[in-house]
C-alpha cells in the first residue's frame, strides 16, 4: 500500500481531476502506476522516492508538474495536449516522454531545468500556446492564475479505490528569487523556438523574467499567426510596438513583480523626437502596461496609434511626466487595474484615494486622447468605480 497526501479529485462528465499537493509518495514496489480515469494530472511538490518510478496513465490528456522531484513515466501518454513542467535550481527530475507532437499548450521554466526546456522546445512541433520562465519565484506567484496549464476547477475531497487519502501538515518554504537571475537573454537561452515551424503555429506566447534584446524583438516579429503576446521584465526596450508582428490583437508588459522597479530605470532618458510617426498595429485591440513602462514608450512617440482596451497598472510614485507629446493614443476604454497589497499600503500612506486617482488620470491625460474615451473603469480593491472621461477632456 501508499499514501498520498492531500489528494483531490472531481468527477466532471465522467473524467476524473487529480491534484496532488505538497506530498510524499511511498511504495515498496518500483512501479507506481496513476488511475487510467484521470485526464487532468497536476503534481505539485510530490517528491518521489529514487527507488520509485511514478507512471502516469495512457489516458491522461494534461500533465502540470511543479516543483516536483524524482522519474516521471509519460511514455504511456499518446495524446498529451497540455504540458507544465516548472523546476527549481535544486529539483532532481527525470521525466519520460513518448509523443510530444500533439502537444498544443506548454508553459516549462529554464533555471535548473535546461534540458528539458531545450528537449520540450525542439519536439513539441505543433504547439500554439507556449509559456517561458527564466526562473519561477513561489513567494511572488509569478505562476499566476491566468497562466496555469490545468483549467481551475472547484474541487471536492474524492477517494478513490486505488488510493488512501490522507492529509499531511508537511509545508513548503518559499523564498524570493533574487534579481541576477533575470538577466538570461531570451532568443539566446530559447533558439528553438525561432524555427519557421514554430513562428508560423504560436498563438500565444509568454516570456517571463528574460533579457527582451534588441535582437529577441527582431525576432517576434516573425512570429506572422501571433495574437497574444505577454512579457514580464525587469525593463522593456521604449520602441518595442515598432518590432512587434503585424498580427497581435492582445499585448501586455508587466514589470517583474518581487523586483524593486526604479523609476530612473524604467523611465530612463528617452531621446523624445518630435515629429515620429507612432507605430501602427491595425490588428491590436488590448494593451496592458505598467504605468512606468506607458510613460517610458509614450515618451519615445512609439505607442499604437489606437487601441479599444487599454490596462493600466498603478505605480506607488507617479514620476514627474510634464510632457507634452504631438499625438495621443486614442482608446475607447481605459481600466486602472487593481495593485496588490504592498502597493497599496505604499499608495495609502502618501496619497488621499480619490486624490491618487484624480492625479494618476490628469497625468494620463498627457498621452491618451480622452475625446475618444467612452468609459473609464477604475478597480480599487475589489470595487469597480466608474468615472466620466468627461471630467479629463
Amino acid at each position: 500500500s501508499f499514501l498520498i497526501a492531500c489528494l483531490f479529485a472531481k468527477v466532471t462528465c465522467g473524467d476524473f481531476l487529480l491534484n496532488i499537493r505538497i506530498v510524499q509518495i511511498h511504495r515498496k514496489k518500483k512501479r507506481l502506476e496513476l488511475p487510467n480515469c484521470i485526464e487532468d494530472i497536476v503534481l505539485e511538490h510530490v517528491s518521489v522516492p529514487k527507488d520509485t518510478l511514478l507512471v502516469v496513465n495512457g489516458g491522461c490528456r494534461n500533465v502540470a508538474i511543479i516543483f516536483s522531484k524524482g522519474s516521471f513515466d509519460l511514455s504511456k501518454v499518446k495524446q498529451l495536449r497540455k504540458f507544465k513542467l516548472l523546476i527549481t535550481g535544486q529539483s532532481s527530475i527525470n521525466i519520460e516522454f513518448l509523443d510530444l507532437t500533439n502537444v498544443a499548450s506548454l508553459e516549462i521554466s529554464y533555471d535548473g531545468n535546461k534540458e528539458y526546456f531545450m528537449f520540450l522546445l525542439l519536439n513539441c512541433i505543433n504547439v500554439k500556446e507556449v509559456i517561458l520562465y527564466n526562473t519561477v519565484c513561489e513567494l511572488h506567484d509569478w505562476i499566476g492564475r491566468d497562466t496555469s496549464t490545468i483549467p481551475e476547477k472547484e474541487m471536492a475531497p474524492w477517494e478513490l479505490n486505488e488510493l488512501r487519502a490522507m492529509i499531511n501538515q508537511e509545508s513548503c518554504t518559499s523564498r524570493c528569487r533574487s534579481p541576477h537571475v533575470c538577466f538570461k537573454d531570451f532568443s539566446a537561452r530559447c533558439n528553438p523556438i525561432f524555427c519557421w515551424e514554430k513562428r508560423k503555429n504560436i498563438q500565444n506566447l509568454s516570456i517571463i523574467a528574460f533579457q527582451i534584446s534588441g535582437k529577441c524583438l527582431e525576432q517576434l516579429r516573425k512570429f506572422v499567426s501571433l495574437k497574444t503576446l505577454s512579457i514580464m521584465a525587469q525593463n522593456i526596450q521604449k520602441d518595442i510596438f515598432y518590432c512587434l508582428p503585424f498580427s497581435l490583437v492582445n499585448c501586455s508588459l508587466m514589470p517583474i513583480q518581487c523586483n524593486a522597479i526604479l523609476e530612473r530605470d524604467v523611465v530612463e532618458s528617452v531621446q523624445t523626437v518630435f515629429g515620429v510617426v507612432s507605430s501602427k498595429r491595425r490588428h491590436l485591440k488590448n494593451l496592458k502596461l505598467h504605468y512606468l513602462f506607458f510613460v517610458k514608450i509614450a515618451r519615445s512617440m512609439s505607442l499604437p496609434e489606437e487601441v479599444d482596451v487599454l490596462e493600466i497598472m498603478p505605480s506607488a510614485k507617479h514620476p514627474d511626466c510634464n510632457l507634452l507629446i504631438p499625438k495621443k493614443i486614442k482608446v475607447r476604454k481605459l481600466v486602472i487595474m487593481q495593485v496588490n497589497r504592498e502597493i497599496w499600503v505604499k499608495i495609502c500612506k502618501t496619497w488621499e484615494i480619490e486624490e491618487y486617482y484624480s492625479q494618476l488620470l490628469n497625468l494620463l491625460s498627457q498621452y491618451i486622447d480622452f475625446c475618444s474615451v467612452k468609459e473609464i473603469k477604475i478597480l480599487n480593491q475589489d470595487v469597480e468605480i466608474s468615472v466620466d472621461p468627461r471630467d479629463y477632456n
